[in-house]
């Protein structure tokens, strides 16, 4: 199983992941269609989307354009499906998109099982993060895809025994009082994110292969900031931590993660 980030910032999001022969996107937040264009012209085999949320950095015109002109569906919460058609008119648009909406129980996408789990993110808006399965290496894996929350209650218990994480580690909280920024409450900060995967790891049978920081803020955060605070969460917590730990770069892929 591959994962990677294709754009993780406030400009835009979009995850990929991809297990025998399928290619899952979560989320499509690209600001030109052409962009995603170029995305699906390379992926091998079938693709499917998911949609966390209906912010437009992580579905918008240009993802929602080129998903209808290609005839490709977008699996969301009932509840975010409807607040993205309420929101985006497709008047004039000579397909709309396609929704098949989920609600609270797993389902499947080709190889995947897909677990949703609702977050608290901005009033209003619902948001979700994903449990993931798949077989990879004649193992199931499990993984953990999940950013623009504040509170990690809802999350935590899915972090148990994940084989790999990627999650918000939105700012600093220096730089956020240096830089003020209203919505940044809504999002999880560098010091919450290191205390919910030390608390997640602490109490794993396993420490998963790999974790990504990401949604990082480019005024509020840096790299080395996230990385030092969630190391020193970890050895806090007496969390052993041979495995990788990487943020996602704001505005180009990331380098591809194998979670065998």
């Amino acid at each position: 199983m591959q994962f990677r980030t294709l754009i993780s910032s406030s400009a835009g999001n979009c995850l990929e992941l991809s297990c025998a022969g399928m290619t899952l996107l979560i989320d499509c937040g690209f600001r030109a269609q052409r962009d995603l264009d170029a995305v699906l012209a390379a992926v091998r085999g079938e693709v499917a989307v998911l949609v966390s949320h209906a912010h437009t950095d992580h579905v918008g015109y240009s993802g929602l354009k080129v998903l209808a002109r290609r005839g490709i569906p977008i699996r969301a919460h009932t509840s975010v499906a409807q607040q993205v058609c309420h929101y985006q008119s497709f008047d004039g648009w000579g397909q709309r998109p396609q929704f098949l909406p989920f609600g609270a129980e797993s389902f499947p996408v080709g190889p995947f099982q897909v677990q949703a789990v609702a977050v608290p993110h901005a009033p209003g808006v619902p948001n979700f993060g994903f449990v993931v399965t798949c077989s990879a290496g004649g193992q199931q894996r499990k993984l953990v895809l999940c950013t623009d929350f504040h509170d990690f209650a809802p999350l935590a218990p899915e972090l148990i025994d994940a084989d790999f994480i990627y999650v918000e580690s939105n700012h600093d909280p220096e730089l956020l009082r240096l830089h003020p920024n209203p919505a940044s409450r809504y999002h999880l900060s560098n010091p919450r994110t290191g205390e919910l995967l030390a608390d997640a790891i602490w109490r794993s049978s396993r420490a998963p292969q790999a974790v990504m920081l990401g949604h990082l803020s480019r005024e509020r955060n840096h790299p080395n900031l996230a990385l030092e605070t969630v190391n020193g969460a970890l050895d806090r917590a007496g969390v052993h931590h041979e495995f990788m730990l990487t943020t996602a770069p704001l505005y180009a892929p990331s380098g591809v993660i194998e979670i065998g």
